[in-house]
This record gives C-alpha cells, sequence and structure tokens, in this order.
C-alpha cells in the first residue's frame, strides 16, 4: 500500500514539472502589425497624454484622405491630443446636441472649460457640422494661447469676418504660409491635410525632429505634397 502510495505521488510530482512550464509560458505573438490595430490607438484614453504624441491618426484601410473633410467633433478630439489633455475626466452634457455618452464628449468637455472650444449661441454644439478654416484658425490660436491681432497681411475677403483677428495672428505666425493667394475663403469647410498644415505650425511640430516615424499611408507617399506635414502630425515628435 505504502509503495502503491510512493509510486502515486512520484507520478503527480512529475507531471507537475514537465507540464506547469507549458501552462505559464505566454503564446508568442506572431501577428505583424496590422492598420486595424493603428486605427484602434485612436480611441484610446491615455492615461497621461503628451503634446510629443501623434494627434492625427490615419484609416483602418491604411488611408490618411488628406483630401477629407473635419467635423467639429473631430476637430475637438484632435485638439485634445494636440493639447496633451486627458480625456477620463467625468463629464456632463454641456451641449443640448452633444449628449453624455457621445464618443467626442469627453474631449469637447476638456477644451471647453478651457475657452478653447465653444458652441453656438443657441446652445448647440452641431458635432457633425464640417469645421470652416476660419472656426479651425481660432481654436488653433485659444490652444496656442494667441490674442487676435489687428493687421491683416492680404487677404481680401477677411476683413469685417468674426475670426478676422485670429486669422491676421496667424498670419502673422506663419501658420497660414501654404494658403497663398488674396483669399482665405474663412467659411470654406477645411481638409485634413491643411489643418495639419495649420496645427503642426501652431504647435511647433514643423521644427521637431520625429522619435518615432509612423509607416506611410496608402494615399500619403514620400512624394505626396503634404507627405512631411502629416508624417508630423501623425508620428511621436520631440
Amino acid at each position: 500500500m505504502k509503495k502503491s502510495l510512493l509510486v502515486l505521488l512520484l507520478s503527480c510530482t512529475l507531471i507537475l514539472i514537465f507540464v506547469t512550464p507549458a501552462l505559464g509560458t505566454p503564446a508568442k505573438n506572431t501577428e505583424a502589425p496590422n492598420w486595424a490595430a493603428l486605427y484602434a490607438y485612436q480611441n484610446e484614453e491615455l492615461d497621461h497624454p503628451r503634446k510629443d504624441h501623434p494627434y492625427m491618426f490615419g484609416y483602418a484601410d491604411g488611408s490618411f484622405r488628406p483630401d477629407a473633410l473635419l467635423t467639429r467633433a473631430e476637430t475637438a478630439t484632435i485638439m485634445a491630443r494636440a493639447k496633451g489633455k486627458n480625456d477620463k475626466a467625468e463629464v456632463t452634457a454641456q451641449f443640448y446636441d452633444l449628449p453624455v455618452d457621445h464618443w467626442a464628449n469627453a474631449n469637447v468637455a476638456v477644451l471647453s472649460r478651457e475657452g478653447i472650444l465653444t458652441g453656438y449661441l443657441d446652445g448647440s454644439f452641431l458635432p457633425d457640422k464640417h469645421i470652416s478654416r476660419a472656426e479651425f484658425v481660432a481654436i488653433a490660436c485659444r490652444l496656442a494661447s494667441k490674442s487676435p491681432g489687428f493687421v491683416n497681411n492680404g487677404y481680401a475677403d477677411v476683413a469685417g469676418h468674426w475670426a478676422a483677428g485670429y486669422i491676421y495672428t496667424a498670419q502673422g505666425e506663419g501658420w497660414l504660409a501654404d494658403f497663398a493667394g488674396t483669399n482665405f475663403n474663412p467659411d470654406k469647410a477645411i481638409t485634413r491635410g491643411e489643418a495639419v498644415q495649420i496645427l503642426n505650425r501652431a504647435l511647433g511640430r514643423d521644427k521637431m525632429t520625429f522619435v518615432t516615424k509612423v509607416a506611410d499611408f496608402t494615399d500619403v507617399l514620400s512624394t505626396h505634397p503634404l507627405y512631411d506635414a502629416i508624417m508630423r502630425a501623425a508620428s511621436e515628435m520631440r
């Protein structure tokens, strides 16, 4: 009986020795990086966001879509990332058309509290409305703590516009260097490509160096005129 018990104990010991390491060793991840994972990253809530993190991301199909128009909700998210703001703060609905569970509500709330982003007089935010060049420039000025200016350096269609002062400031700071011509078209909806040109300069990212450069987007190769600007917006900089 004792001999049988000893044999049983010895057998159990050998099983634990050989099986336990196999159970405790995680399977090796052989999956290659994919664009879906990169796209998912843009929706992560960072505990410690930093201004040198990417503030623009591509889409699940690997594209950036520089000619696509930005909405006000998307702009709030971009600006919050650019500001290095934490979007985990507990928030309440501040605009009647932006419920608490809206995907951009936390970012809107963070910027709204600091006076960087505002809604409309009727209490709406219009999150899905395409944002105009004038609105984007005004938000960029507030984000960079720049006051409205008074000197028009050449745009013929800006004088008297509600955002004229902000446009003058952006122009004087050199943020609008890519918007040549006599007209700025302030009420025209801004594209993703135009947005990074302005915001990179407002944040000083045009003078930073790359830490980790994102892979080329399928529709923005190295020969694209906005390649450098988009890479700076989508990569980690310092």
